[in-house]
């Protein structure tokens, strides 16, 4: 449950857009989900979006930056499917597939490794030989990493089945940024590759070891205050659209005066959800996806008593 700060942030989210009433009722506009970037916080729009179903509101399209366009992306590919297993089987897929590279990697690397010591050894010594095998062994776990950004995107992709974003029957928008010159210039995905554009929006070095964003030419867009939560990039996408926007960042959202979509803002707050979430399987999973679905089960229920 929201405490007070949670509600007082609701209602000055829902007062700013100027109606005279309130967002629930402006039903004569469809509805749009923003879902913020976050990183294992905003598994929580995963609850945000089990709250929306079990309150009877209906989805007419839905935008996200870095997680919130990988959430986005499961609902949107596929919006009668449940969307907790639907995350779950795409861990399910991906620890698969690393295992899978991961005995690709230790054949190659026992082959590495007997090379070796036999160019030591002269095809002899035992020592050199285990010497040998164990760089092998070495090298095919530093090829191996954890969390690798091409083996998700091509998981993410074989996932989602190819789909591609203006084909779906649900409208679909996500961000990222591209290098343009010197510096990075936004790109508003709303055509192409759904898989592409989500790991686009996705690509964080933090996260992403082996990601470089220098040779990549294109980077997670949930660094810039604005994109964080798109709520105004969202209003430029569906301009008769109420928003409901989830905040999953950890930093208040902005937008300009320019911006004239009713919003209603449910921040997941404080604390940060711990990466160990991510694995979709585990208690710290479950607490961070209850706690999107409660806050925005709070404030929809609040809005409709204003």
């Amino acid at each position: 449950m929201l405490g007070a700060k949670g509600a007082l942030t609701i209602a000055l989210f829902t007062w700013a857009t100027g109606c005279a009433h309130s967002w629930t009722e402006e039903r004569d506009r469809p509805t749009c989900l923003v879902l913020s970037a976050g990183g294992p916080t905003g598994l929580a729009h995963i609850g945000a979006l089990e709250a929306v179903h079990d309150e009877h509101l209906p989805v007419d399209c839905i935008t996200g930056t870095s997680m919130g366009a990988l959430v986005g992306s499961l609902f949107a590919t596929a919006p009668e499917e449940p969307l907790r297993q639907r995350y779950v089987r795409l861990l399910d897929a991906y620890r698969a597939e690393s295992q899978r590279e991961a005995a690709r990697n230790a054949m190659l690397g026992g082959a590495v490794g007997a090379v070796i010591a036999g160019v030591v050894t002269g095809g002899s010594a035992t020592l050199p030989l285990l010497v040998g095998a164990a760089a092998g062994a070495v090298a095919a776990a530093e090829a191996t990493r954890p969390l690798s950004y091409p083996r998700f995107a091509r998981v993410l992709a074989a996932y989602e089945e190819r789909q591609v974003i203006e084909s779906l029957t649900l409208p679909f928008v996500t961000f990222f940024q591209q290098r343009q010159g010197t510096g990075l210039a936004l790109v508003v995905a709303r055509s192409g590759p759904v898989a592409q554009a989500v790991s686009r929006s996705i690509a964080n070095p933090f996260i992403f070891a082996d990601f470089d964003p220098v040779n990549a030419g294109y980077v997670d867009p949930g660094g810039d205050r604005l994109l964080a939560v798109p709520v105004e990039e969202t209003c430029r996408a569906f301009p008769r659209a109420r928003l409901l926007a989830i905040n999953a960042s950890g930093q208040a959202s902005v937008w300009s005066a320019k911006m004239n979509c009713p919003v209603l803002e449910v921040n997941v707050g404080a604390p940060a959800a711990p990466a160990a979430a991510l694995a979709g399987n585990n208690e710290a999973f479950a607490q961070i996806v209850a706690r999107g679905y409660e806050a925005t089960r709070f404030a929809l229920q609040a809005d409709r008593r204003r």
